[in-house]
């Protein structure tokens, strides 16, 4: 029997079971014909399968190996095709033979599948064939089967695919029991997979288990992306019939009936929503070992699906979380229009769930992130309990970890290094477990504990900063509502009540700290402006102007202390004045470009001899942990350990046997870390893919609060930016944050987090053929574009310091341009000979200019000035010297002949300064509220106009932008979408 023939068996079987046995007689007399062995093999199968419908879970693969065991193949081991050399036959099924095979070139191992030669005899069918499988082969994911290349040797067709180890979905359901977690990691890796190739409008139709590989490692492999869409007949247009009506050759039956979503089972065309809904189906079966939908025939389990809702979970597994009941409802909608519209929407709600249980649960495992998805190391159940929606609070009860088991985590951890995958999750403290680590960090570190309370105090992504209170028993926290106004509460944590204290308004909060006694609440506004109000509410005072973004009180509660910057001077200094605002003194400055970090929250040692704050020498690229010496300004500093990405607090433990900072060498995430004092020595503390924002110990270390944090910046289009037309075009959740620009081709070239590190990258304007341009340890951001599309200028931070580079837009032959202390911000002239930059070279940010080759630098402009962007004629430079003013100089320099005043309050980001196409204006981002709106200021001096009108969750609506770009016609808006979501964790029972 040949593959042919047994595909011509199996389309009729597969679509003979699948009517009602009344039906199959008359089917097959007209699909056999006169072939009567045809319809003898088929009659033979449908026969074998009388009380079972186990033949409609298996692949053809399995259902032809009994049938074709004693047939011969037709490649051998040890014969070469092309590039190939046959090592064994793997198996055959409907879509030919597969071999393993070894490529001669690469030295590696694949999968090569020859085609039946019903594939290639028709010019057509193989012509659309060989179109739908190099787009297939373009989704270049870590959860897909990639597809190596086409191969044609005398007339027979192979494709050469990745070899996969490990066992299918299937194969593994039927020796283990899902726990719910390992469910929702498995389930989020397919749904990265089906976001690559939706992006790139390729629809699997076929998501089932034997369709899922599970690799050794715990990686999830999806296999077969766009066949079961290549094989297929022309569909008809929906007429609302069921799969009764359906010929058996039009091919039209895709996938295993139990996967079929409703609209398949009708005939209907199909949208990415369809494999949502198959997808829905398999986590189902995971979770619960049983189908959704159920029937004796074809057309029982065709009318379960259409019409039927499947039992609830709880009825198979009480445990259930009512959040995953709630995702499964929402994936198997019956109305695709009620189902997850996308993909990227799928995943958010899987990976929060998954959160909401490592919070709850204390995640007992080790968890790497890869592209797209997350892994487990192998099966486990996780116990897990109701959860609630809406944003109400939420308590997680918590394991209790044995030393047992703490020291196998730190084994664990000490195994597995941060660089070998993108967030190793061996040591979750603040997500819900205690590590061995942790006892350090408490002032009485022999007093032994066993377990600790993790308790969500917020579940709706809106708080914006906090603090405990000394005694442990008040939080303070700030919340952002729809509008954008920012309210103050006090909440007492014993009687759990909220009060607000200071009704919602525009001034931002960026900073909370109580008094040391617990009697007032201080706070730093946006302005730079330190008030303070009574903690149970009262009447509100400003206490300091000018003051850092972050402060910090000394122990008696009688000085306050802050870094102040004069960027003009390129100096920062470590400032401290009485709580009164009176007595202003300076203990120690750094000249640019060293400097103290201004955007760090600094800590007053318990004995109020020294402060610790973070500095960085900007010409290294990397910041450090200092202790200042309060009488005579000595700065020491803690440690040698250098961070390439901002130390966002330190704090230091009430008994001085440390200092907790929140670090990281990673741009999206960051960590927990306890520096011993004296001795340098660090641990990590929490090693996620999250943020934490927030260090809050009460006075006895019995409590903990922090922020845990979650961001997501991707990248969208508006044509000619039509807010209501605006379209996501990267699927990724790191996307453009850096940076973006347009070729003069139409090719977009941006930044992205996905390795860990940001890299430049290129794709089409619509997403596709998305290809990395950079790789390494470095940071690459801030891509500029020369005009006749040759290079890409950018700043690289891959020699310590930041410098200009250039690269051929194809990623070869890289270049560094400059050469000074510290040089950023690059921006190609028109005529593709001149880069501009600022440079720190004079101790403040001024422009400079190179040509493309490099050479001498040349200062063109002496004043202060940010993100200098040349004019499209080439005639003027403008820069920002501070977030609401933008400045225009002539080319050659010296003075500015424009200056323009935004209309947005002072020191709220507006993104940098970006041309119209016609340089008549500059574009800009308005940040009042919580939507952002893009405006065109003239530089004629007329007033300002809005070009968008996003409004409160509109599909595209930003919620922060940074950076932005028009398409070279000036047609399309491009922009950076960056939506925050922060929540409160405490953390308690410590001792």
């Amino acid at each position: 029997m040949t593959p042919e023939r047994w595909q011509q068996i199996s389309n009729l079987f597969q679509t003979a079971i699948e009517l009602a046995a009344v039906q199959r007689s008359a089917f097959l007399d007209q699909a056999c014909a006169d072939d009567q062995t045809l319809r003898s093999e088929v009659e033979s199968l449908i026969s074998s399968d009388a009380d079972s419908w186990e033949l409609i879970e298996k692949s053809a693969l399995e259902v032809a190996a009994p049938l074709l065991a004693d047939e011969q193949a037709q490649l051998t081991p040890g014969e070469n095709i092309g590039n190939y050399e046959i090592i064994n036959l793997l198996g055959r099924g409907g879509m030919g033979e597969v071999y393993l095979a070894k490529d001669q070139r690469l030295n590696r191992r694949v999968a090569l599948k020859l085609l039946p030669s019903d594939y290639t005899a028709e010019k057509d069918r193989l012509r659309r064939f060989q179109q739908e499988a190099q787009a297939a082969s373009a989704l270049n994911h870590p959860n897909i089967l990639t597809i190596h290349e086409l191969v044609n040797v005398d007339g027979q067709h192979f494709i050469a695919t990745e070899f996969v180890e490990g066992e299918t979905l299937r194969q593994r359901a039927k020796s283990v029991r899902f726990g719910i977690r390992e469910a929702l990691d498995i389930s989020i890796q397919i749904v990265g997979a089906l976001t690559a190739a939706h992006t790139a409008r390729i629809i699997h139709r076929d998501i089932k288990p034997e369709n899922i590989m599970l690799r050794p490692d715990g990686y999830v492999k999806v296999l077969d992306f766009g066949l079961a869409k290549l094989t297929e007949q022309q569909e008809p247009k929906a007429d609302g019939h069921s799969v009764d009506s359906l010929d058996a050759s039009s091919g039209l039956l895709m996938g295993t009936v139990t996967y079929m979503s409703p609209e398949q089972t009708r005939a209907q065309p199909v949208d990415a929503r369809s494999d949502i809904f198959s997808l829905g189906v398999v986590l189902y079966e995971m979770v619960t070992g049983y189908a959704p939908f159920a029937g004796k025939t074809a057309n029982d389990l065709i009318h379960s699906i259409l019409a039927n809702e499947p039992p609830r979970l709880k009825e198979y597994l009480p445990e259930a979380p009512e959040e995953l009941q709630f995702i499964v409802n929402k994936a198997l909608a019956k109305n695709k229009a009620k189902r997850y519209q996308t993909a990227e929407d799928f995943l958010w709600d899987l990976e929060l769930l998954r959160q909401q249980i490592d919070l709850e649960t204390g995640f007992q495992g080790t968890t790497a992130l890869g592209l797209g998805g997350r892994r487990t190391a192998g099966p486990s159940t996780f116990p897990t309990s109701a959860q609630t929606r809406g944003g109400k609070a939420v308590s997680f009860r918590l394991g209790v970890l044995t030393p047992s088991n703490v020291q196998q985590l730190v084994s664990q951890m000490v195994r597995h290094k941060l660089g070998a995958a993108l967030g190793l999750l061996a040591l979750v403290v603040l997500v819900g477990g205690v590590t061995y680590p942790f006892k350090k960090l408490i002032s009485k570190p022999a007093a032994p504990f066993e377990k600790i309370k993790v308790t969500r105090l917020s579940a709706t992504g809106a708080v914006e900063t906090a603090v405990i209170s000394p005694d442990g028993k008040y939080i303070g926290y700030t919340t952002l509502d729809a509008a954008g106004l920012v309210t103050l509460w006090i909440r007492g944590l014993v009687t759990n009540t909220a009060t607000e204290i200071i009704s919602p308004r525009e001034t931002y909060i960026r900073q909370l700290f109580f008094s040391p006694d617990g009697t007032y609440l201080y706070y730093v506004t946006t302005g730079k402006e330190l008030h303070r109000i009574p903690a149970l509410g009262g009447a509100n005072e400003k206490v300091l102007n000018d003051v850092g973004y972050f402060n910090t009180f000394s122990p008696d509660a009688g000085q306050v202390a802050f870094i102040r910057s004069d960027w003009g001077a390129g100096i920062t200094a470590l400032v401290i004045a009485n709580a009164d605002g009176k007595g202003e003194t300076t203990v120690a400055t750094r000249n640019a470009p060293d400097y103290f970090r201004y955007d760090s929250v600094p800590s007053w040692s318990p004995d109020g001899k020294s402060i610790a704050c973070v500095a960085m020498n900007a010409s290294e690229g990397y910041q450090r942990v200092f202790e200042v010496n309060i009488k005579t300004g000595e700065q020491k500093p803690l440690t040698s350990q250098e961070w390439k990405y901002p130390i966002s607090e330190v704090a230091w433990l009430p008994d001085s046997s440390g200092i907790l900072l929140i670090a990281s060498n990673s741009s999206i995430s960051s960590e927990i870390w306890r520096l011993s004092y004296p001795s340098g020595e660090l641990q990590k503390i929490t090693s996620d893919v999250n943020k934490y924002e927030v260090l809050s110990l009460s006075s006895d270390s019995n409590s903990l609060l922090t922020l845990q944090t979650t961001n997501n910046t991707d990248l969208w289009i508006a044509p000619n930016a039509d807010s209501s037309r605006a379209t996501r075009i990267t699927p990724a959740r790191h996307d453009g944050k850096w940076g973006l620009a347009w070729t003069p081709d139409g090719r977009i070239v941006y930044t992205s987090e996905s390795s860990n590190n940001s890299d430049i990258w290129i794709m089409n304007d619509d997403g596709t053929n998305q290809k990395q341009l950079t790789t390494d340890i470095h940071n690459d951001v801030l891509p500029s574009i020369t005009a006749d599309g040759r290079y890409v200028v950018f700043e690289s931070n891959r020699t310590g310091a930041h410098h200009i580079w250039r690269m051929d837009t194809d990623g070869g032959n890289e270049k560094q341009l400059t050469f000074g202390m510290l040089e950023r911000s690059p921006s190609c002239s028109p005529d593709s000979k001149w880069v501009i930059y600022n440079s720190w070279d004079s101790g403040k940010a001024t422009v400079w200019k190179t040509t493309i080759e490099g050479g001498s630098p040349v200062q063109i402009i002496n004043t202060l000035c940010f993100f200098p962007a040349i004019s499209p004629d080439g005639r003027l430079i403008a820069c920002a010297p501070s977030t609401n003013q933008r400045l225009v100089f002539p080319f050659e320099g010296g003075k500015p002949i424009i200056q323009l005043e935004l209309p947005t309050p002072d020191d709220q980001p507006t993104g940098l300064p970006v041309w119209t196409p016609d340089g008549q204006a500059l574009t800009f981002a308005d940040f009042h509220g919580v939507v952002v709106n893009f405006w065109n200021k003239p530089t004629d001096g007329n007033p300002p106009k809005q070009i968008t009108n996003f409004t409160l969750d509109q599909k595209g609506a930003p919620y922060g932008v940074i950076h932005y770009a028009w398409s070279p016609d000036g047609r399309d808006l491009t922009y950076a979408r960056y939506e925050s979501k922060s929540d409160m964790l405490l953390i308690s029972d410590l001792k």
